[in-house]
């Protein structure tokens, strides 16, 4: 009879660790790219794109509207840091793996900004994957000492700052950059060009 209750409790703890090990996999899967996550733009699946906002210009990283109110976005996210710099409010949204910054000017969303933590080959291929699928194959404008060959000799070069992956989307209404340029994280930021050119032109100074 004791023996059957140990080997009771043992089969629990198993089955507990199991558990747990499961979880860490999904985690870790999910961080690598290997299943979708909904809050994840490498993995931004079409049923997501479904629940996004309707927006006049283009919907990114499917909370945010370039061009349109910031105080809508508001009433569904709460920022935990916010600012005023140059003229515009900088917003800060925390992200499953890193955070987001939304730029308003006179009211409406001008840039959206999300730094993706850890930079590492295998992110920018899935970012590179993902923004080509849903925006095109973008311009090319990375740089590199010209022994720089393989993927390692780049990687170094980018972590000392002799060379970065650059890659932009010029279409109609909107501009994208994605960079690379340091060890820590991978840049990608969406501009809205309309909304853009009245704030350069609001900065200019008047003669």
């Amino acid at each position: 009879m004791r023996k059957r209750q140990i080997l009771t409790v043992l089969m629990a703890l198993l089955a507990l660790l199991t558990q747990g090990c499961n979880k860490m996999a999904l985690e870790r899967a999910i961080a690598l790219g290997d299943n979708p996550d909904p809050d994840d733009p490498v993995s931004y699946s079409s049923a997501a794109k479904s629940k996004a906002p309707v927006c006049r210009n283009l919907v990114v990283l499917r909370h945010y509207c370039l061009g349109g109110r910031v105080k809508d976005l508001l009433a569904s996210r709460e920022p935990f840091r916010q600012k005023a710099r140059d003229g515009k409010y900088l917003f800060d949204f925390r992200e499953k793996y890193g955070f987001t910054t939304v730029a308003a000017f006179q009211g409406r969303i001008l840039s959206v900004t999300r730094l993706i933590r850890p930079a590492s080959w295998s992110t920018l291929r899935r970012l590179t994957k993902w923004l080509e699928r849903d925006y095109g194959l973008p311009e090319d404008r990375s740089f590199f000492p010209p022994n720089a060959k393989t993927r390692k000799s780049r990687e170094k070069a980018i972590y000392s700052k002799r060379g970065q992956v650059r890659l932009i989307w010029e279409r109609l209404g909107w501009n994208g950059i994605l960079v690379w340029k340091n060890m820590r994280e991978i840049e990608i930021t969406f501009l809205d060009q309309e909304l853009n050119e009245i704030y350069q032109a609001s900065r200019t100074p008047k003669r």
